[in-house]
């Protein structure tokens, strides 16, 4: 595990929070996933997959078998549509490991944050709890969620303070609005996840790189003048 970097943080919390750009494989193509999981998960607790719709796909059947074979444990799949936040909390609360998955990033931040008041990470990252955020909707874990098409920016859930997490992309600065974006909040940065890239952030500002691919980080122009 690497060292605490002042400019990556979640709130106050004592669990991990990954973002996989992809669903991935647990096994020998992903060395590095496997063994830290498998340090972090407390297996004394079920593991629990919350989705917005349908998950289903040959890649996420995969990767729910492939951890029942490592565990001896089936994951839960609860549909986040199916519950209020009260009975969101819950169902968490009693998992060591959490995967988010499927549905639109906005989405994700209507149904666990509606008022915007940023309680949902920490009752999310609780307890040496280990969060697993796939695919495009970890766009909502950062300050603000960057919509491509439209070029413009809402709120996200704030798990990654001062971040915007851009999905399938390699090269943020390529981007004039993102650009623009951290020209306007010097001490904010973005974190493109390139295909295969899985990034993870300790309580305590630890990063961590858990695959061969690298996600890429572009920083606003206030942390050079820190």
């Amino acid at each position: 595990m690497s060292d605490a970097v002042p400019a990556f943080r979640t709130p106050d919390s004592e669990g991990w929070l990954v973002l996989s750009n992809r669903i991935p494989r647990l096994g020998n193509e992903t060395p590095m996933l496997l063994e830290r999981m498998l340090a972090l998960i407390d297996l004394s607790y079920p593991p629990l997959c919350l989705t917005l719709g349908s998950i289903s796909s040959d890649d996420m059947d995969d990767f729910l078998d492939d951890y029942k074979t490592l565990t001896g444990v089936d994951v839960t799949i609860i549909d986040l549509w199916d519950l209020n936040y009260q009975e969101t909390i819950a169902a968490v609360s009693k998992a060591g490991f959490v995967i988010l998955a499927g549905g639109l990033a906005l989405d994700w931040v209507m149904q666990i944050d509606p008022d915007g008041l940023g309680q949902s990470a920490a009752d999310f990252l609780h307890k040496d709890r280990l969060i697993m955020v796939i695919g495009s909707i970890s766009a909502s874990l950062g300050s603000w969620v960057y919509s491509p098409l439209e070029g413009d920016t809402k709120p996200g859930l704030n798990w990654i303070p001062d971040a915007m997490v851009l999905p399938d992309q390699d090269a943020p600065m390529k981007d004039e609005n993102v650009r623009a974006w951290l020209r306007e909040h010097g001490r904010a940065y973005a974190i493109g996840l390139s295909h295969d890239a899985i990034f993870a952030l300790g309580s305590k500002g630890q990063v961590d790189v858990w695959s061969v691919a690298q996600p890429v980080i572009a920083l606003g122009k206030g942390w050079s003048e820190a």
